[in-house]
């Protein structure tokens, strides 16, 4: 019994995971601002409480990378670049805007093609 119980759960947390920014358009359609963030070192804590919800931005390692290969080498960490992919292809279109801090040279280089794109 116990063992359906977390089945159950697990299953929830899958469903959660694929469609990520569900809670986030929700609180979007209702007018509140929605800042994306790549990395741990950014200070969530003081978004929230200015007000804004964070939404840690994430690459999907399901989905092959398509459009992020035309900015992006090869050797660039496939983190960086499936969000590259996800933002190119609309998926991050609800954000209002986004901070990524100086963590990494590729992070860095996210944040010069996100601005020109």
């Amino acid at each position: 019994m116990k063992e359906s119980g977390r089945m159950n759960g697990l299953a929830k947390v899958d469903e959660v995971f694929r469609d990520r920014g569900k809670r986030a358009r929700e609180l979007k359609a209702q007018q509140k601002p929605v800042i994306g963030y790549l990395c741990t070192f950014t200070p969530v804590e003081i978004m929230a409480a200015a007000g804004v919800m964070p939404f840690r931005m994430a690459g999907n390692m399901r989905e092959p990378i398509a459009e992020a290969g035309r900015y992006l080498e090869s050797i660039a960490c496939p983190f960086t670049r499936s969000v590259l992919d996800l933002g190119l292809r609309g998926e991050y279109r609800f954000l209002d805007g986004f901070v990524m801090p100086h963590a990494c040279d590729n992070i860095v280089k996210l944040y010069d093609l996100w601005g020109h794109n």
